[in-house]
């Protein structure tokens, strides 16, 4: 098994003006655990002062690559884009570990990760550790994409079907007033419509 720490902490990043909600991993670029999925554009490996930044992140903020942002008032030169790491709101960023040690210390981390011998072991694992290290929370990467995606189905689903309900309700208000509206303006229309229907059938009985 293999034993990679990882820094985390979720920050606020001014861009022009602009807050940006960002979660900042620290990772060691040389080994690649815990850094972005996939790199669209640039390197992948950034070094002290650089910065690995979202391609959300970029978008919405005009940023290409060679540009710089603070992270904690120390500016970081963005040298890579990834794809597949933004979560609704908030988007991740890398950096290298040294450069998040100050979050919380010079020899401490908030995230462990294992790499398991082998693919049967990962439950194994956990299980030893927890006897080991009761306080510890532990989790399998099963279990920890599951906490992720509760937090997304408790948190905000719920506020995307309440706004879903107003829409359908406004939408169904608005059809009324627009058929209401387009009634009231062929009102007469509608009456010598009725008036000649009324004429023929005085006519002729038969046509009704």
């Amino acid at each position: 098994s293999e034993a990679h720490p990882l820094v985390s902490r979720t920050t606020s990043i001014p861009i022009d003006g602009k807050e940006n909600s960002i979660n900042v991993i620290g990772y060691h670029p040389a080994n690649g655990a815990g850094g972005p999925f996939e790199i669209a554009e640039g390197r992948g490996d950034p070094q002290p002062g650089e910065i690995i930044a979202d391609k959300v992140t970029m978008k919405t903020n005009g940023l290409h690559l060679g540009d710089s942002i603070d992270i904690e008032g120390k500016p970081h030169e963005i040298i890579g884009v990834s794809q597949g790491t933004s979560v609704l709101v908030s988007q991740y960023a890398f950096v290298d570990i040294e450069e998040t040690r100050a979050f919380l210390g010079p020899s401490r981390a908030n995230f462990i990760l294992l790499k398991a011998a082998g693919p049967g072991t990962a439950e194994q694992l956990k299980q030893r550790i927890e006897e080991l290290y009761p306080g510890l929370a532990v989790f399998t990467k099963s279990d920890f994409a599951f906490n992720n995606s509760a937090v997304i189905r408790n948190s905000f689903l719920p506020i995307l079907a309440v706004l879903v309900v107003i829409a359908f309700i406004i939408g169904v208000a608005i059809v009324g007033l627009v058929v209401y509206s387009a009634t009231l303006e062929r009102k007469s229309e509608y009456g010598i419509l009725k008036a000649i229907a009324a004429n023929l059938h005085m006519v002729d009985p038969r046509l009704h």
